[in-house]
């Protein structure tokens, strides 16, 4: 019998922010996969969008986990309930993300708390939740997104920035601190992607300026990102840590 390549059957996986964008697409392609994922994100109708986008697909396998992952006690709950029902938790991908565009001196402290809350607080949980579980198998793969936005931020992307540059260092560090406990940390930091958020918040000649200045000048979509993700999350990567993959169809090498 051949070997999936990948060799996610069987695995569980946790995604945040699965509700849509990004996050339906990572967990629909590991269902896809064969992986059993647990989506956790507070916009329970969403999850269930991504529930019934999957199923049209090759019977992939997603619960949805209705939490607010900026609640340490509602992740710590939420984590408990995952090993309950599937037994072991093998892939996090902590996707959940805001991105308000705001002038910096517009910027409000509740703002700014939110933002480091919803993008950077939330991963600390979940690893602080899940690590302990994945120490004692021995295996774990980490994959936190981040953003091209961190090495080249643009205008009212502060505390964005500042949010997914603590991802990329917390990453960092967890790889260091669990790498002999067979737990390898990564991040994937997607350039512009086109989501709905993003199509919200940027202006179409903007979106064109950006895509211009890609080495492949076209659109980054969320089928450009799974790829990178799925590698991460697999044992193709076993000996790869505390990195991070940019996919950005080459802009930040200009």
């Amino acid at each position: 019998m051949k070997t999936p390549v990948l060799g996610l059957e069987g695995k569980v996986a946790i995604v945040t922010g699965a509700a849509a964008g990004l996050g339906r697409a990572f967990a629909g392609a590991l269902a896809g996969h064969g992986a059993r994922v647990a989506a956790l994100d507070r916009d329970r109708g969403g999850i269930e969008a991504t529930i019934e986008e999957s199923h049209r697909g090759a019977g992939a396998k997603i619960v949805p986990y209705e939490v607010d992952v900026t609640s340490s006690a509602q992740v710590d709950a939420t984590i408990r309930k995952v090993l309950d029902s599937f037994g072991q938790i093998d892939i996090v991908v902590n996707n959940v993300g805001i991105y308000p565009i705001t002038p910096f001196m517009d910027i409000s402290e509740e703002l700014f708390d939110r933002v480091l809350s919803v993008n950077l607080r939330s991963v600390y949980l979940v690893c602080r939740a899940v690590i302990p579980h994945m120490v004692t198998r021995r295996y774990g793969r980490i994959v936190n997104i981040a953003t091209t936005g961190f090495y080249r931020p643009g205008p009212g992307q502060a505390h964005y920035a500042a949010s997914k540059g603590g991802v990329i260092g917390l990453s960092r560090a967890l790889a260091a601190e669990f790498g002999n406990s067979g737990i390898t940390v990564n991040c994937v930091a997607p350039g512009l992607t086109m989501t709905a958020t993003v199509e919200e918040a940027y202006p179409e000649a903007r979106i064109v300026e950006l895509v211009r200045a890609r080495a492949i000048s076209r659109r980054e979509n969320v089928e450009d990102v799974v790829g990178a993700v799925l590698f991460l999350c697999s044992d193709l990567s076993a000996f790869m840590t505390g990195q991070t993959v940019v996919v950005d169809g080459g802009r930040i090498m200009s």
